[in-house]
């Protein structure tokens, strides 16, 4: 299986930047799709979770919307990490590629027979 080399850093960096954008570059779509509902969730209960929870006092505001905004950094530090790690597996072949709902690798068989796996792998 030839497949191209993806970058690990620049993955993080687009999923970092815009969740589910580093995903995308590396072809998992739905992955990708998933992540950015999940930043546009938190970005809008940031801006909008006290009128949504009926607090009126500024107290509640401001640790509703501090909680929205760290629900909105850790989605973006997931999605990094997330698209860093495929990236890295990608790279090494082992990783599996969805493309219009087909299943494009090595299957768990293949896998099992740790020839063709680097010596890290190997015990």
């Amino acid at each position: 299986m030839t497949s191209k080399r993806k970058n690990p850093v620049l993955a993080a960096l687009l999923s970092f930047l815009l969740a589910g954008l580093g995903q995308l570059y590396l072809g998992r779509i739905r992955r990708g799709i998933l992540f950015f509902i999940l930043e546009i969730i938190t970005a809008v209960f940031s801006f909008y979770g006290d009128s949504w929870l009926g607090t009126g006092g500024i107290e509640s505001e401001i640790s509703i919307r501090n909680f929205g905004y760290i629900l909105n950094l850790a989605v973006s530090l997931w999605a990094a990490y997330d698209a860093y790690v495929i990236a890295k597996k990608i790279n090494m072949g082992i990783e599996e590629k969805y493309t219009d709902g087909i299943l494009n690798s090595k299957s768990a068989k293949e896998i099992e027979n740790k020839s063709d796996l680097p010596e890290v792998y190997i015990r």
